[in-house]
């Protein structure tokens, strides 16, 4: 068995903050990784993201996040809607022109495919945050917003309690609303994979 060696932690920096960068693209941060301008050299096995022209590092993924996300993809991935419904994990998304993330979960229509998700496409994006609830409440909302994400959930890992985005506009969602881990938990346009967060037994 092959031994997998830990990635090294993303060097960041905040020097410049508040000062105008370089906003790049979509098309800019795919060539940087098509030639090996990053260490893993594909943007799957980045931990990078692009936010608004921003190259951001992705969340860490610590073990309460694991947990929380890998219980409720194989809930998801049991029940019958599953075939109606794709629900993919850490698949690229691409918002707009200066936007390029990996949510935690995009559930998509069963006749599209998972190379071509498209905001247009895309019924519900799901992130599970931990410990970076900013990134995920206030720049990534606005984001999925502007791209006419109709559903919009972000799980906090530690507590289970679901932030829920809806009615989307330009300028971000119209609704937001934070519902407990007992309570039932519905996508718009996925009405079968509801769920109570309570109910996958994570204590």
């Amino acid at each position: 068995m092959n031994e997998q060696i830990p990635l090294a932690p993303v060097r960041t920096t905040q020097f410049a903050e508040g000062l105008p960068r370089r906003c790049w693209s979509v098309t800019e941060f795919e060539k940087m990784a098509a030639i090996g301008l990053f260490s893993e050299g594909r943007l799957e096995d980045e931990r990078l993201e692009l936010l608004r022209g921003d190259i951001v590092p992705r969340s860490p993924q610590t073990p309460r996040h694991e947990l929380v996300r890998s219980e409720l993809y194989h809930r998801w991935a049991g029940l019958a809607a599953y075939r109606i419904y794709k629900v993919a994990t850490f698949a690229s998304f691409i918002a707009d022109d200066h936007s390029y993330l990996f949510p935690d979960f995009s559930v998509i229509a069963d006749a599209t495919d998972f190379s071509n998700i498209t905001p247009e496409t895309v019924l519900l994006i799901v992130e599970v945050a931990e410990p970076e609830l900013a990134k995920d409440l206030k720049y990534k909302t606005e984001i999925y917003a502007a791209a006419g994400i109709p559903d919009y959930w972000v799980i906090n890992a530690a507590t289970l309690v679901t932030t829920v985005f809806r009615d989307p506009t330009d300028a971000g969602y119209r609704s937001r609303t934070e519902i407990a881990s007992d309570q039932p938990l519905t996508p718009l346009a996925a009405p079968e994979l509801a769920i109570a967060l309570d109910e996958l037994g994570i204590r």
